[in-house]
C-alpha cells in the first residue's frame, strides 16, 4: 500500500526547516550530474530568475490542478482524479497514480506563505540529497531527506523576488525508471509546470 502521506509530509518538513531560516547562510550545491529533457544542472548557479522573465504561480492559487495539463499527464502515466488541498506552504494539487504500487504520484504546491527561495535553499542544503539545477532556464534545487530513491522534491525559483513553486514525486515501484533517480523525474515534470506558467 502506498504511503499516501509522503508528499504532504515532505511539504510540511520543508516548512518546518524554513521556519528557522537565516539569509546569512546561502545554500551551495553538493553534487552535480547530467540531466535529461527539460533540465540542466549547473554548478554554483546563483543568477536571478528574472533574467528569464518573472512568472506568477500565485495566479494558480485557486486552481493548482491546472498547473499540469491532461495531455502532459497522459505522457506521465495513468492517474486518479486530481485532489487539491491547502498545505502549510500554500495550495497544492496531487495526482495519485491509478495503480499506486506501479506508477508515480506527483504533487505541485504554489508557495504563498511568504517563504523566499533563498530561505528554502539555506535550510535544505544539509539534506542527504541536495543539488542545484536549472529547470527550463530557471534556478532550482532538488532535495530529499534520504537517498532520492522513491521520493524527491524540486523547488523552482520563478521570480527575481524569490518566488517559487514545489514539485514532489513519490514512487513505490522499485523497478520503475522514476525510482532510481526520482529527482530527475521531479525536475522533468517541474519543467512542464514552467511551460504552463509561461502560457
Amino acid at each position: 500500500m502506498m504511503r499516501r502521506t509522503t508528499l504532504p509530509v515532505l511539504a510540511a518538513a520543508a516548512a518546518i526547516l524554513i521556519a528557522g531560516c537565516s539569509e546569512k547562510s546561502p545554500g551551495r550545491p553538493s553534487s552535480v550530474a547530467t540531466a535529461d529533457s527539460g533540465t540542466t544542472r549547473t554548478p554554483g548557479t546563483t543568477g536571478s530568475s528574472s533574467a528569464k522573465g518573472d512568472l506568477n504561480p500565485e495566479r494558480y492559487a485557486d486552481k493548482p490542478c491546472e498547473l499540469l495539463k491532461p495531455a502532459q499527464l497522459s505522457g506521465l502515466g495513468s492517474f486518479k482524479a486530481p485532489e487539491s488541498d491547502k498545505g502549510v506552504l500554500g495550495p497544492s494539487c496531487t495526482w495519485y497514480a491509478q495503480k499506486v504500487l506501479e506508477g508515480t504520484t506527483y504533487e505541485v504546491t504554489v508557495v504563498t506563505d511568504g517563504t523566499r527561495f533563498p530561505d528554502m535553499v539555506s535550510n535544505t542544503k544539509d539534506e542527504p540529497v541536495f543539488r542545484e539545477a536549472e529547470v527550463a532556464g530557471y534556478r532550482a534545487v532538488s532535495s530529499d531527506g534520504t537517498d532520492g530513491k522513491g521520493n524527491c522534491g524540486t523547488s523552482v525559483e520563478v521570480t527575481g523576488a524569490g518566488g517559487w513553486f514545489l514539485l514532489q514525486a513519490s514512487v513505490e515501484n522499485k523497478k520503475s525508471p522514476d525510482y532510481t533517480d526520482t529527482c530527475a523525474t521531479t525536475e522533468k515534470v517541474a519543467a512542464l509546470v514552467v511551460q504552463n506558467l509561461k502560457g
